[in-house]
């Protein structure tokens, strides 16, 4: 149990690596993969990202684009997908509560935490809290993207209280120097161990 927060600017690939990572967490891969480990897994779970920024169709062609990838070519991603574009967390919550109440210990990756509908500004503490507050009472593992204030890359836009809210924290930083590439660098920025 506990909390992810991978924050970055737009554009620099969030979506895509949460995509990656909730596929080889359904998996297990590289169980049945020849595709070189990218992070250990210790056993397959169920995975339901929520999307509440892009459309089913671009969802698909990411995930199917991550499968094969991944070595899994003409398989369906075995990740659940809750589309709701335009909508906000709180809207969808009990869908998200059924699916975590059928799976227990499942994880729920959510894309984005500015659409989490606790109104008010990102950044005061009240919002953050709130959101904080939502998702760990829908669900006790999850995984949420974040995004950045525009002049500074090292932290999630808002309130310092997501910060506190993250078990772990995780920097995504880009490089796109070579062409049609996309580097992708991961940093650990925030642990927060409990005794």
């Amino acid at each position: 149990q506990g909390g992810v927060i991978l924050f970055a600017p737009p554009g620099a690939g969030k979506s895509f690596i949460a995509i990656i990572k909730a596929t080889i967490i359904a998996t297990g891969h590289p169980h049945e993969s020849k595709v070189p480990q990218l992070w250990k897994v210790p056993s397959p779970r169920q995975v339901l990202y929520v999307n509440l920024e892009r459309s089913p169709e671009s969802m698909r062609r990411r995930a199917n684009m991550v499968m094969t990838a991944l070595g899994y070519k003409n398989l369906a991603s075995p990740v659940a997908f809750l589309n709701a574009r335009g909508k906000r967390f709180i809207d969808v919550r009990k869908k998200i509560s059924g699916f975590v109440k059928q799976y227990p210990g499942a994880i729920v990756f959510v894309d984005s935490l500015s659409r989490m509908g606790v109104g008010g500004s990102m950044t005061t503490d009240d919002v953050a809290n709130s959101a904080a507050d939502l998702l760990n009472s829908t669900c006790p593992t999850w995984y949420a993207i974040g995004h950045t204030p525009r002049q500074d890359a090292t932290h999630i836009f808002g309130s310092v209280l997501y910060d506190a809210a993250e078990d772990v924290g995780i920097q995504l930083s880009s490089d796109e120097s070579q062409p049609n590439t996309l580097g992708i660098a991961l940093k650990k920025v925030g642990f927060h161990r409990y005794s």
